[in-house]
């Protein structure tokens, strides 16, 4: 009986931990996953010196035809927000508030691998989206396309993941926003960030 009660619990214990490595491999991770799975990388680069800080990359359990990121925008009188979501799947892809007098905060993704875990292609030629760069605006409704890479581009554009991520779906854009917590329109502070959104 005692052997029966301990065998029952060592399996359960065993599957818990499958359970859990298999939300871990899913979600906000990088992974080694398939080519074929749906995933997109995010990436946060700072907005005074153009340096890459880290990244994450998402592996969604349903594969789209589409990919439609929709904003949701409230303007800080006092305290405001930021959400984008992946329109398809209804999956958040970022949110995050800002201050009028004071730094919000963003509270998804709820964190970012470091810069220094992703690795770097060997070898000088440059790379650019074949569909170019297109800039989410937030403060307005429409967004801007543009061939001509940002200043931020350099620090992130011989990342490996990057590299494969334009070669698995050379007719997207890579899109990008400035997400600021601190918003005193026309300053420039330390916590401004490019957001960046690759999708493969």
């Amino acid at each position: 009986m005692k052997l029966a009660i301990i065998l029952i619990c060592f399996i359960c214990f065993v599957a818990c931990n499958k359970e859990k490595n298999t939300i871990l491999n899913t979600e906000n991770t990088l992974s080694t996953t398939p080519q074929h799975q749906n995933k997109l990388l995010t990436l946060k680069i700072d907005y005074l010196t153009n340096t890459f800080e880290g990244g994450i990359e998402t592996v969604f359990a349903s594969n789209t035809n589409s990919f439609t990121i929709v904003k949701e925008y409230v303007a800080p009188s006092d305290i405001g927000y930021i959400k984008f979501t992946y329109q398809e799947l209804n999956q958040l892809l970022f949110h995050g508030s800002h201050i009028w007098m004071g730094t919000g905060k963003m509270f998804y993704p709820t964190s970012f691998q470091p810069a220094s875990i992703f690795s770097i292609t060997t070898g000088s030629n440059s790379v650019t989206p074949t569909a170019g760069f297109e800039y989410m605006n937030i403060y307005e409704d429409s967004n801007s396309i543009n061939t001509a890479p940002p200043a931020w581009w350099n620090s992130i554009q011989n990342l490996s993941l990057v590299r494969f991520y334009l070669a698995s779906n050379p007719t997207a854009t890579v899109k990008y926003f400035l997400y600021r917590p601190s918003y005193l329109f026309g300053s420039i502070v330390a916590p401004d960030h490019w957001i960046v959104f690759i999708k493969n």
